[in-house]
């Protein structure tokens, strides 16, 4: 991401845990002696051992980043920012509820 939006990634690094984040995403995790254990990478190299709690406030704070990229997402779609000729791939209409518009910001999808 620092090569394709340097901009964007200056502002975004500080709240980026790729550690945390590659051993919830790829089950790299363990429990042991009544503590949560993360791993590194798939060689299962150690990168932090939690408590219940700490682990639950680094599952939070991934949470909040999804939600954040989920919003963008759902704001871009409601400016047809994918519907192009590059992105011939994507739904244009569907029935369900996260592809389509919605009239106003704030407000339950359209049904």
């Amino acid at each position: 991401m620092e090569e394709e939006a340097p901009k964007s990634w200056k502002k975004l690094r500080p709240y980026i845990d790729n550690n945390t984040r590659n051993s919830f995403a790829h089950g790299m995790w363990a429990e042991e002696n009544k503590q949560i254990v993360l791993f590194k990478d798939a060689k299962l190299e150690l990168y932090e051992k939690l408590g219940l709690a700490d682990f639950m406030i680094k599952a939070k704070e991934q949470n909040v980043l999804y939600i954040c990229l989920s919003y963008v997402i759902a704001r871009k779609m409601e400016t047809d920012f994918f519907n192009n000729d590059n992105n011939n791939d994507l739904p244009k209409d569907s029935n369900n509820p996260a592809f389509s518009n919605r009239s106003k910001p704030n407000q339950p999808y359209s049904q």
